[in-house]
């Protein structure tokens, strides 16, 4: 039923595990023994949890693709910049499928991407400001991963 899709740690929280799953975000502190629901529905319409990662640069900032299905036609990155507490929208664009995967580029902070699910790639060099979809060739479709650097 939690449909397992990524899992990170950080070095804010060196205890702590945190798992996207379909039912959403969740944290353990006691390695896997126990979790908490992070709540993500009180920030976010999308609750689909697809992806998370820890910022390189901050270990108290997270990125989550958020869906509101595996397979549907809308999704938004979410950052929190206080290890999961809280949550706001990041991106800028309007995906038209579930996002699968953000990526963070290992040195520029500013450098955020994420892929949508019917092959559409979005990213930012400026922090969020502005974001350009790169085009792929044609055909290609069900992005579920994506790496920078």
């Amino acid at each position: 039923m939690l449909d397992g899709h990524a899992v990170c740690t950080s070095a804010a929280d060196p205890d702590g595990v945190i798992i996207a799953v379909r039912m959403g975000l969740f944290r353990s502190r006691d390695q896997g023994g126990s979790w908490e629901d992070l709540r993500v529905d009180r920030f976010s319409p999308f609750t689909y949890g697809r992806d998370i990662k820890v910022s390189p640069q901050d270990p108290n900032t997270l990125y989550a693709c958020l869906s509101v299905a595996a397979s549907s036609k809308d999704g938004a990155l979410y950052r929190s910049q206080d290890i999961g507490r809280t949550w706001q929208r990041f991106d800028k664009v309007q995906p038209h499928g579930t996002l699968m995967s953000v990526s963070l580029h290992p040195a520029d902070a500013k450098q955020v991407y994420i892929a949508a699910r019917y092959g559409e790639v979005f990213g930012t060099a400026d922090g969020g400001e502005s974001w350009r979809e790169t085009p792929l060739p044609s055909g290609v479709q069900h992005i579920y991963a994506l790496a920078c650097g």
